[in-house]
């Protein structure tokens, strides 16, 4: 009759692809990784679960196979209970449990767990023959080993037992009991008494030993005040000296630390110190500062701040002020006694002044009136051409010549001076009469200066 415990085996002996794909199929439906389940399964049939009834193993059987696992299920006498399990039967028992079918293929079946044989008929195996069980009366074996009898000796007579004969320890050591009665006796083994386990402490005892391992100033119950941070101690130390302790709670620690920041290492020690007290705050081994004292810890920085910036105005001030008394020039003082000197020396300083303005006034008409009378390279280049086409028309030719060269050199640009400078000098070279070339309407030097003059009139 089949036992009430069954369980759910994998064989992947009648699994028709990889070990490794069987084993990502497997993964999901057991929570197993991938690599763990192959391994497993290299080394034949797995058991899914064990120690299950009867529906709960058939429920699982039907999920694996379902999914396409070859699964089967076994009772306790290894005794097959479904080798052979059709998805129409899976599909009505999922129905009836009020599970989802599962869509896999309809010739999808389970192969028996092993391969179907037939028995071989039996064979007459061929008769034995006789041996004789005769007393041994061999002398070679006698000889060789002496200890041989045809009737041994028990080791135990009727009615002993190995405890009580001496003579069976000797016999199986291989001594006599002579010599066994020379050796020292055994010593007795020695049961130390179980040690008594110590009284349960009661619930009182475990609440005090808590109670004293429990910081002092932590709060029961809930705890709804912001939590406090070393890092933003730190902070507020490192930007100004004291803020730190004022956050922790420590207003008298703060100002002896803010008074002597200016020697930088009571500064570094502030940081450090803000840091351990705020840690210690954290845990509740200090007491807990009181409410606002993130507001406390800004004004103290702002008023630190606000102090040592007019203490370094006041410095600032008070020593610009002292460079300007240092360096200002000393006041002549005259007494009665100097009086005439000092009218002597004053007349004196009051004709070099006059004198340099005098200087002053006439450097200046004389830097005016060479603005006024200077002329530029154009406007020189355009009288110059003014004077010497006047000399070209005179029929001058050397004069007209070097004018005109005397323009070009000024003014390179003026096309009609390089053609009246050919002309004279050809001109002179050999006169042959011939006409001065065009060079359009020329105004006289008088008309030029007429222009000028009215251009400066002119606002």
């Amino acid at each position: 009759m089949p036992s009430e415990s069954f369980s759910v085996i994998v064989d992947p002996n009648r699994w028709q692809r990889s070990t490794e794909e069987l084993a990502r199929t497997l993964s999901p439906l057991m929570g197993v990784s991938p690599p763990v389940l192959s391994s497993l399964l290299l080394r034949g049939p797995m058991t899914v679960e064990a120690d299950l009834s009867h529906s709960a193993a058939m429920t699982l059987c039907s999920k694996l196979v379902g999914a396409g696992v070859p699964a089967t299920i076994e009772g306790a006498g290894d005794e097959t209970i479904s080798d052979h399990i059709n998805v129409s039967d899976i599909e009505k028992m999922l129905n009836a449990m009020g599970i989802d079918a599962i869509e896999v293929d309809d010739e999808l079946e389970l192969m028996p767990r092993t391969a179907p044989f037939e028995p071989l008929e039996p064979r007459q195996m061929p008769a034995a023959a006789p041996v004789d069980s005769g007393p041994i009366t061999e002398p070679g074996w006698q000889s060789l080993f002496p200890d041989i009898t045809t009737n041994p000796v028990p080791l135990f007579d009727e009615g002993e037992t190995a405890e009580e004969t001496p003579r069976s320890k000797a016999s199986l050591m291989g001594l006599s009991s002579d010599v066994m009665d020379d050796l020292p006796p055994e010593p007795e083994a020695r049961i130390e008494p179980p040690k008594r386990p110590e009284p349960p402490q009661s619930m009182g005892a475990l609440l005090e030993k808590a109670e004293e391992s429990r910081p002092p100033f932590a709060p029961t119950g809930f705890d709804d005040r912001a939590p406090h941070i070393p890092k933003l101690a730190r902070l507020l130390s490192v930007l100004a000296p004291g803020a730190g302790q004022v956050y922790n709670g420590d207003d008298e620690v703060a100002i002896d630390f803010a008074l002597n920041a200016w020697k930088l290492k009571p500064w570094a020690d502030s940081v450090r110190h803000a840091e351990r007290r705020a840690e210690r705050v954290q845990t509740f081994w200090l007491a807990w500062p009181k409410p606002g004292n993130v507001f406390r810890a800004i004004k103290f920085l702002a008023a630190y701040w606000l102090v040592l910036g007019a203490i370094f105005a006041l410095v600032f001030f008070v020593v610009r002020a002292g460079l300007a008394v240092v360096d200002r020039e000393p006041v002549e003082t005259v007494t009665e006694q100097d009086r005439e000197f000092a009218f002597s020396n004053a007349k004196g300083k009051v004709l070099e002044a006059r004198v340099a303005a005098l200087d002053a006034l006439s450097d200046s008409i004389a830097n005016a009136q060479h603005e006024r009378f200077t002329m530029t390279d154009e406007e020189r280049a355009e009288r110059l051409y003014l004077t010497g086409y006047q000399d070209c028309v005179a029929r001058r030719f050397d004069v007209c010549e070097a004018a005109m060269r005397k323009v070009t050199a000024l003014d390179p640009a003026n096309r009609n001076a390089f053609r009246l400078q050919t002309w004279a000098n050809a001109q002179r070279m050999n006169p042959d009469g011939t006409k001065m070339p065009d060079v359009g309407e020329v105004p006289t030097l008088e008309d030029f200066e007429m222009e000028q003059l009215e251009e400066e009139v002119q606002p």
